[in-house]
């Protein structure tokens, strides 16, 4: 591509990819100069590799979502190493939109975190993840990922236990692009969750207790976003 670029010619670059070492997909409908107004529509979805030793983060089935510059669904990013929150707010499950319950620690332990690809083409795409090993508490966690250019994104999470969940606890969580409060209506077993122009509707078998809290993040300095905190009732 760089040898094309010298020549003079238009490089046309992949707008999806899956990096199967990395156990990483990521897919996008256009790449845009970044001097351009930004509106292309962006996911990718986060499996693991026990060959990431003690880098590696609790994000396994970590999904992100970008709409143009706007943030739909986030990670945290990553302040400075020697922050003393780094592990507690970045690097663990609570940095990540990924179930809450029983994770490994530290979270340097790398597990093995397959993820399948069902399909991934210009349209969109669907991946599967199996983040089982990453929990000391499941005896399955799985994440289904399918997504469409024209922005709708569906995850469906399935997990079984060892134990019951106590009543109340933080079971998954999301990491929300903005900064406002988020608007919950519902109850129950259906929920819906509204901001900046995007709408997310959370559907489960059993009974759930939606919530909300401040987060801080270093994709911007200084800027605390919206977390999703969906509870066991």
């Amino acid at each position: 591509a760089i040898s094309a670029f010298r020549k003079g010619a238009r490089v046309k670059l992949p707008t999806y990819a899956h990096f199967p070492t990395e156990r990483v997909v990521t897919w996008r409908t256009a790449f845009e100069a970044p001097s351009a107004p930004q509106s292309a529509f962006a996911v990718w979805v986060r499996g693991g590799s026990v060959a990431e030793r003690s880098h590696a983060h609790r994000d396994q089935g970590h999904v992100s979502v970008y709409s143009g510059d706007r943030i739909v669904l986030m990670e945290c990013g990553s302040p400075d190493y020697a922050d003393p929150d780094y592990d507690r707010v970045y690097a663990e499950a609570a940095g990540h939109s990924i179930m809450q319950l029983g994770e490994v620690r530290p979270r340097g332990t790398p597990v093995d975190a397959p993820l399948t690809v069902r399909r991934l083409d210009p349209s969109g795409g669907a991946v599967d993840v199996d983040s089982t090993r990453a929990y000391t508490g499941a005896r399955r966690c799985s994440r289904s990922v399918e997504w469409t250019k024209a922005g709708m994104v569906t995850i469906d999470d399935r997990a079984e236990l060892l134990a019951p969940a106590p009543a109340g606890a933080e079971w998954y969580r999301f990491h929300v692009g903005t900064v406002e409060p988020l608007s919950i209506e519902g109850s129950d077993r259906e929920w819906i969750v509204s901001w900046d122009g995007a709408r997310m509707r959370v559907t489960s078998p059993t009974s759930l207790r939606l919530e909300q809290v401040e987060w801080q993040d270093r994709t911007w300095v200084n800027r605390r976003h919206r977390a999703l905190q969906v509870r066991a009732a």
